[in-house]
């Protein structure tokens, strides 16, 4: 089998900090609104989506120095739709207390990522004459010393704005989330055949269904969302109960799968069939089989995923 050098990804998801639903927001009070309100000059993160606000960008794990996706970070202003008629300077600084209080109030365990892997070309962004955003320019210099593990994070937040803007109170501060993405994450396409003893309408070829297979290791993935048997659409069907969902493991070197597992413990791999079991770095398909309850004979799922695209 041919071998790859490990590839990785950083997810870097941009969650809000503060509630993007209050009174004082609504009521325009900040002086912030969005495209195609009537009022009101102001200046936050990631506005462009509206209130609902996820971001998402991947980067290849490497030694050098390479850009984040600059669309994640966005800085805009809103004021009826226009542009800005003079250059704003808008001040950002980089605030891991938000780290500790996001952690607090979550029960989440982000680390602050360590300064000596990431740089920002400014912390002091204009928003031209004639636009209405910018970006904070962020790149990671190395990703050597990240743990797939590990969730880390930066946190920002605005300070200062000038020509006449204000800062919108509950979009001045934001967390970007870093997940480091091993090579076989993503959004795949699951078929293949299944087994159960003497039920036919559970039996056979898996429908093809997207999910997500997230990183749970440097060589792990998990399927995320309930396992589907045969014949199931999204109009209906029967799927493993929860804590059935696979996590499959693969040899760095061969690819080959190590181990099928699940959260419960009621699943393994399967061994001793025909099936030929590992990652294709040429098509990104993942070919894993496994087992539970009786045993092979009674209970067995084939799977074939396919990559379609990160998550």
């Amino acid at each position: 089998m041919k071998k790859l050098s490990i590839v990785a990804l950083i997810s870097i998801v941009i969650l809000q900090t503060s509630c993007l639903k209050d009174k004082g927001f609504d009521n325009q009070e900040y002086g912030i609104n969005f495209p195609g309100a009537v009022s009101g000059k102001g200046v936050g993160f990631n506005l462009e989506g509206g209130s609902s606000n996820f971001k998402t960008a991947g980067i290849n794990a490497q030694t050098t120095p390479q850009q984040v996706d600059p669309s994640v970070m966005t800085l805009a202003l809103y004021a009826s739709s226009t542009v800005a008629e003079e250059d704003v300077h808008v001040h950002v600084a980089y605030d891991p207390t938000l780290i500790d209080e996001y952690n607090a109030e979550n029960g989440t365990q982000i680390v602050p990522l360590d300064p000596s892997v990431y740089t920002i070309q400014t912390l002091d962004p204009v928003i031209a004459k004639g636009t209405q955003n910018t970006t904070l320019d962020v790149s990671v210099t190395s990703t050597a010393t990240l743990d797939p593990t590990t969730v880390y994070g930066v946190a920002f937040r605005i300070t200062s704005v000038d020509a006449g803007y204000t800062i919108a109170e509950n979009m001045k501060t934001i967390i970007v989330q870093i997940l480091i993405k091993n090579r076989f994450d993503g959004v795949y396409e699951v078929t293949g055949t299944a087994l159960r003893l003497n039920d036919p309408a559970l039996s056979g070829t898996i429908t093809p269904y997207e999910v997500d297979y997230s990183t749970s290791g440097a060589n792990s993935v998990q399927h995320e969302g309930s396992f589907h048997w045969a014949n199931w659409t999204s109009a209906g069907g029967s799927s493993l109960p929860g804590g059935y969902e696979p996590n499959v493991e693969f040899d760095p070197t061969t690819l080959d799968v190590v181990s099928v597992s699940s959260i419960n413990g009621a699943i393994s791999g399967q061994t001793g069939t025909s099936y030929d079991q590992y990652y294709d770095p040429a098509t990104k398909k993942m070919y894993y089989e496994f087992t539970w309850g009786a045993g092979p004979s009674s209970r067995l799922m084939s799977v074939e995923a396919t990559y379609l695209r990160a998550r």
